[in-house]
């Protein structure tokens, strides 16, 4: 199995604490393969597959996302983000979260998503396990559907329902697809199993997983 990670933009040098990251996880999962796709190779990807004209269209967290499902259609396997320090092997993830018998698994934020039947968990993408051949569905669904979504921790609040503005490719997006599509996934909680001193790992960028 690959684990991926993905380093775009401007700088192409990834800072120290990254790099602290990034090796860690090699040494928590010896045996996988690891791919680092930069500029150059995402851009490859893209144009083999005539992508290019739709990604450049997204915001910047679009084009990340849109890269991360592309990635895993394509080949399978582990994304996980450079700003998260993993403490535990992906392997135990995988055996309590029951992979491969399910095609997915990602985490979650609780009362974050409006459904039918009131507010749950909406699907986060930072760290994703997956078969291959299944998540470009979810960037086709993502570029057709609405751009508005409702915010369901406000919701939780108020009960109030206030739509924003969502971006194109991103966790609203794949929330809704894993339900309406009926994809066999599993999740674990950001905000429960991540928030108790880190067992799990610490994701530096929303500091829910400290």
């Amino acid at each position: 199995m690959t684990i991926h990670f993905i380093w775009i933009g401007s700088n192409e040098v990834v800072p120290q604490s990254y790099t602290f990251n990034y090796q860690k996880c090699i040494r928590l999962n010896p045996g996988y393969n690891y791919l680092l796709w930069k500029n150059e190779d995402c851009l490859k990807l893209l144009k083999r597959y005539d992508l290019v004209e739709q990604w450049s269209k997204l915001t910047f967290i679009s084009k990340c996302n849109f890269l991360k499902y592309l990635i895993l259609d394509k080949f399978g396997g582990i994304y996980t983000d450079f700003d998260i320090a993993w403490k535990i092997p992906f392997s135990k993830i995988m055996y309590d979260f029951g992979f491969p018998q399910k095609d997915i698994i990602l985490t979650s934020v609780s009362n974050s998503y409006v459904y039918k039947d009131g507010i749950g968990p909406l699907m986060d993408d930072p760290f994703i396990i997956s078969k291959p051949n299944i998540l470009g569905n979810c960037i086709e669904y993502c570029l057709n559907r609405t751009e508005l979504k409702n915010d369901g921790e406000h919701y939780h609040k108020t009960n109030e329902l206030i739509p924003h503005k969502l971006e194109p490719v991103g966790p609203f997006g794949l929330t809704e697809w894993l339900v309406n599509k009926q994809i066999n996934f599993s999740h674990f909680p950001q905000e429960t199993m991540l928030d108790h001193n880190g067992y799990f790992g610490i994701h530096a960028q929303k500091m829910n997983w400290k």
